[in-house]
This record gives structure tokens, sequence and C-alpha cells, in this order.
């Protein structure tokens, strides 16, 4: 469908770059695809604006003087932003709306799809880049300014949260850092989680001066680092051709709670997923009582794989506090738990009682079980509806 034809059913003009619903405002920057602000309906509150030197979403490429032997002078030859833009696409839907829009970047061509969901307060940003490969150094960011007040920025790390700057190691970065699942930019009054599943490294700090090093006090200042070939270690000398990613954004108004952000990165990260379910199906939709039941606080998570001989099964600890999980088997016969690490190999084995094992979590704590039941056949069929669903309390 025609861009214009778009823009006449929707009643406005299709190149203001405005999309709206009864949640939020996000203005959108025609000639980059940048968004220009993000205001909260309800409450008024600014998420983003364009006070900063790049717009949210947008991307970055950067250019450094040339390669000496097997370093890099950290010199920036030049710095490229997005322009000449179009709107492809703005049109509404039940679900959501979202705009497509094309430009370039230096020598980059940015296709950008963003999306304002209805059902809840949640921005997606899905950036399609295009480029050359060359030998050349260069870099692309893109960039994540975050207009909270008073803000902080806390990190998703495999270990738990962590705020730069504060849980680390003296004298460590305090620039570069690899997520887990998403981040925080935290206010007094609420904030907004990001969830990166494509580009977990992200960039604390003024990129036009890369010896500045980051805080994690000002989140207008924080970068998604989406490719370099800079560091001839680990990167490969050219990088071009086509790549996809995306960024999530979702924004509360309750306090910061480790447990409901990162349920939401997951959510968003990996939104849904299905499991192919041997047996009658029809039978099987007659009753919810699968061969195992697991009952688990609120900041305990737990997922389910079928292996050889039975499942496998991850138990995370998400919210910063000691938790307790209950596996119970309904099947003849006692199961066998065996904790293993993240490899498979068995480390010990935990003992059933009475066809229910308890496990307590310590803060954070990850574990790796491997389960054997003499119905595991069973156990295998009925994995899609192993897992009682526990609402999360939202905190006020």
């Amino acid at each position: 469908m025609p861009a214009s034809r778009i823009g006449r059913l929707q009643g406005r003009d299709v190149h203001s770059g405005v999309l709206s619903n009864r949640r939020s405002i996000v203005e959108c920057c025609p000639s980059t695809g940048g968004i220009r602000r993000w205001r909260k309906r309800d409450t008024g509150a600014v998420l983003a604006d364009d006070s900063g030197p790049f717009l949210l979403g947008s991307l970055v490429h950067q250019t450094f003087a040339r390669r000496h032997e097997f370093f890099i002078r950290q010199e920036i030859t030049g710095l490229s932003r997005e322009e000449g833009g179009r709107i492809e696409i703005l049109e509404e839907g039940p679900l959501f709306n979202r705009m497509v829009t094309c430009a370039k970047c230096g020598p980059m061509t940015i296709r950008r799809e963003v999306v304002l969901h209805h059902t809840m307060s949640r921005i997606d940003v899905r950036t399609t880049l295009q480029k050359l490969p060359t030998n050349d150094p260069e870099a692309v960011f893109m960039a994540l300014p975050i207009a909270v007040p008073n803000p902080r920025c806390i990190i998703g790390t495999n270990g738990g949260p962590m705020i730069p700057g504060e849980n680390q190691i003296p004298g460590s970065s305090s620039d570069w850092f690899v997520l887990s699942e998403h981040l925080d930019v935290v206010g007094p009054s609420g904030g907004v989680m990001v969830a990166l599943p494509d580009t977990p490294q992200i960039q604390l700090g003024d990129i036009r001066r890369p010896s500045v090093r980051g805080t994690g006090r000002n989140p207008r200042e924080l970068f998604v680092y989406v490719l370099n070939n800079l560091w001839p270690t680990n990167f490969a000398p050219a990088q071009g051709g086509e790549f996809t990613f995306s960024a999530s954004l979702l924004d509360y108004s309750h306090a910061y709670d480790p447990a409901w952000s990162l349920r939401r990165a997951l959510e968003c990260n990996s939104p849904l997923r299905g499991v192919l379910s041997a047996g009658d199906s029809a039978a099987a939709g007659k009753s919810n009582n699968g061969p195992l039941r697991i009952d688990a606080t609120d900041n305990v998570i737990a997922s389910l794989h079928p292996t050889e001989g039975g499942f496998g099964a991850h138990v995370r600890e998400i919210g910063g506090a000691a938790g307790h999980i209950r596996l119970t088997f309904s099947g003849s016969g006692a199961p066998r738990v065996m904790a293993t690490n993240v490899a498979g190999e068995f480390l010990r084995e935990i003992f059933a009682h009475k066809n229910s094992v308890k496990l307590l979590l310590k803060p954070n704590e990850i574990l790796s079980l491997q389960i054997f039941t003499p119905d595991s056949g069973k156990a295998i069929e009925h994995i899609p509806r192993l897992v009682r669903t526990v609402k999360l309390k939202r905190k006020s």
C-alpha cells in the first residue's frame, strides 16, 4: 500500500512520523528514523527527547586511524549519522502501530521498524543494516539515550544485577559491559527496561571521545555496540553484508524489581515458543495434570527440555533473595534427580522424599538438573504443560 494511502486512512500527514495510542506518544524523525520524543499520556513523563547529540535508536558509524601492526590508535577520523531518510510505512493495527523508515549512514543502508504496542507500554526497534566489507577500522553504534530524572544504569548479568562503578572490582572496565538479557535505566519513580537479544554488548560514555569512561549516571550516553573490526584478536578484519537486530524498551512506574525486569526481558527476547508434543492431543487436553508439578516462589523461574531417558531443568533465582522450588512427581516409582554442571556432567544426586524434591536457592543462584523417572516417555510428551504459571506480584 502506498505511504500516502496509509496517511489518508489515518487522517493525518504520513510524513509527521508520529505513533500514538492511549498509553504513549512516539515522535520519530522522518529524515533519520530515530525517536526524538517518547512521552507517556497518563503522567506526561518524557522518556526520550532530542536534547542530546543522538536520537533514540539512531545509528552512528565511526572510522579510526589505520592499524599499526596489531593495535589501533584510538583516534577517530570520521563520524557519520543517519540522513536522507524517508517514511515507507506508517500504519495502525489492533495490537500495535508501526512505522518503517529507510536512511543512509556513512557506507551503510538502514531500514528501521518502530513498533508501538497497545497492550503494554512497550516500544520495539528493529533495524536492518547493509554494508560492504572493508579492512579499514570502523565501528557501528546504536544510541539509547533515556531521559529518566536522577538516573542510574543497572546491568543484568549472569551473576545478578550490577551497578557500573559500584558493584565492580576497582579499576575494572566501567564503559564496556556484556548483558545477560537486559539493562534498566532507573529513576526515583520508575524506569525503562531495555532488552537486547541480538547485540548484548553496550558502552557507557561519550563515544566521540573514547578515552572517557562511563559512570552509569548519564544514560544519555548509553550505546549498543553493534559491530566493529577494531580488535584483531577476536573480530573479523572485514564485516559486511546484512545484519538485523532489535531492542525492546518497556517502561514502568513502580520501584526497581530485578525479578520483574528479567521476566519481562525474557518475554521480549523469547516471545513465543512451541514444543512438539507426541501422543494423543485430544486426550491430553482433557487434563492439565502432567507427570511433574513445579511450585516455586515468585523469584524463581524454571525451564525444561527433553533429554535421553528423561528431561533436564534449569532453575534460576532472579530476585536477589533466597527462594525455593518443589518438584512433585505424580508417576509411579521414585524419580532420580541429579545436579549437573552446564555441560551436563553429573555432580551429585538429590534424593526425593515421597516423590517430591525441594530445593533452596541462594540469591542469583542457577542450578542445572537431570531428571529420570520411570515414566520418562510421558514426561517428555507433557513438557509443554509441566510448569504451573505463577503470577508475579507487581510492586506499586
